[in-house]
């Protein structure tokens, strides 16, 4: 008799242990995504497609009005001017105690965050130069808004993550040590991997242009083209990546990409294009 109360309690044991797992294929949460780039390439206007409502942080930023669109309703985005840190703990505070309220929210952007932050620490320790020991409290600072940004997929928000461009950064004699050479966002290096790390999405935001060739007739006429692109793929330059299905298609970079685009890679329904010979025989048929 022991025998089967023993096997009866192994069993509810095992019941209750996979009744908290999750298959992986049914897993689904907001996206963190952080978003780089040379100013007017495209980051606000990107960030404007994400669920709304959108709670719109503007730290110094003042370029707002990029996210506004014939398409949008009162109270889609609305916008939180954030003059120091003060401000965007506020902010986020809110958010958390009404969980409900917005479906996303977006922090632009971090490099003048950074600023910022760094100005306020001088004046608290009453100095006119950083010191290395006030880099190191910056840089936690700086990380620990990161991880209550990215807390909030747990109340199922979408964190959307604005920096500028690394190498449009001027630099002083003090920042030149600890300021990552390499092409990302423009943020000490520390603090630029926890960013990435911490994201399912970076993206590069970049204005492409280059001669479109199009038939008219029997003539090929050369059209001037721009493009607003987000690069996403891997590169050996650029910081950049996102979490998709082992398999799945992702191009090196979308054009005009929005919200819908990005989450239909990382659930791997983003096809491929045809390629065109595929494309002259379904006219052929």
């Amino acid at each position: 008799m022991a025998k089967k109360t023993s096997t009866k309690k192994a069993a509810k044991s095992n019941d209750d242990f996979l009744s908290k797992c999750k298959d992986v294929m049914e897993i689904k949460e907001p996206l963190v995504t952080v978003l780089w780039g040379k100013p007017g390439s495209g980051k606000t206007a990107l960030a404007s497609t994400f669920p709304k409502p959108i709670l719109y942080l503007d730290i110094k930023d003042k370029g707002t009005t990029s996210a506004q669109a014939s398409n949008l309703s009162a109270g889609d985005i609305m916008v939180r001017e954030c003059l120091g840190l003060d401000d965007v703990i506020e902010a986020l505070e809110w958010v958390e105690d009404n969980p409900n309220h917005f479906k996303t929210v977006v922090l632009d952007h971090y490099t003048n965050l950074q600023e910022v932050l760094k100005n306020e620490i001088m004046e608290k320790n009453n100095r006119t130069k950083m010191s290395q020991p006030l880099w190191g409290d910056l840089s936690q600072t700086m990380k620990d808004i990161i991880l209550r940004m990215k807390a909030l997929v747990d109340i199922g928000i979408n964190p959307v993550n604005i920096a500028e461009d690394r190498i449009d950064q001027p630099m002083t004699d003090d920042e030149e040590e600890v300021l990552d050479p390499s092409i990302g966002p423009a943020l000490q290096p520390a603090v630029q991997a926890f960013l990435t790390a911490n994201a399912k999405i970076v993206g590069r935001t970049y204005i492409a242009s280059y001669d479109k060739k199009v038939k008219e007739g029997n003539k090929t006429k050369t059209i001037p083209t721009i493009e607003f692109r987000l690069g996403i793929g891997p590169n050996q330059y650029y910081q950049t990546k996102i979490r998709k299905p082992r398999g799945a298609y992702c191009p090196e970079y979308l054009v005009n990409a929005t919200y819908d685009d990005l989450l239909a890679i990382t659930e791997g329904r983003y096809k491929a294009p045809e390629k065109k010979e595929a494309k002259k025989k379904k006219k052929e048929k």
